[in-house]
């Protein structure tokens, strides 16, 4: 694949399947759906391997100008501390992101979603 690589559609059908083709931010279901980077390719793309694997992509609707896509693009420190956004240098794997509601999940490059629980202990995962 050259510099900007896409997402490939096998990911692509797997990242969908993940999120029960919903905006995995809101929980909105519609047919205006989009696959967003959390760490972002940056202009041009980028050569890194990591930046099309499951854990640092997330479904999301509108696009980069609307809906929660358009949310996360506009509001850029608060979708980083939400952990829709990932830094680059950090491992989208050990980066949660928050949805709408609050709940706090980690995706793992095999495609596995966990939901953190938080009890009066230690948080514990549940799968999904």
């Amino acid at each position: 694949m050259s510099k900007s690589q896409k997402v490939h559609p096998d990911t692509r059908r797997e990242v969908l399947a993940r999120a029960y083709f919903t905006c995995e931010y809101c929980g909105w279901k519609n047919s205006s759906l989009n696959i967003h980077h959390r760490t972002p390719r940056g202009m041009g793309g980028t050569r890194v391997k990591e930046i099309n694997e499951p854990a640092n992509l997330l479904v999301l609707c509108g696009s980069g100008t609307t809906g929660c896509h358009g949310w996360v693009e506009s509001n850029r420190e608060q979708a980083y501390e939400l952990g829709l956004l990932v830094r680059r240098g950090q491992d989208a794997e050990v980066v949660p992101f928050t949805n709408k509601e609050g709940q706090m999940f980690t995706i793992l490059n095999d495609g596995t979603k966990f939901l953190w629980v938080e009890t009066t202990e230690k948080g514990t995962q549940n799968d999904l």
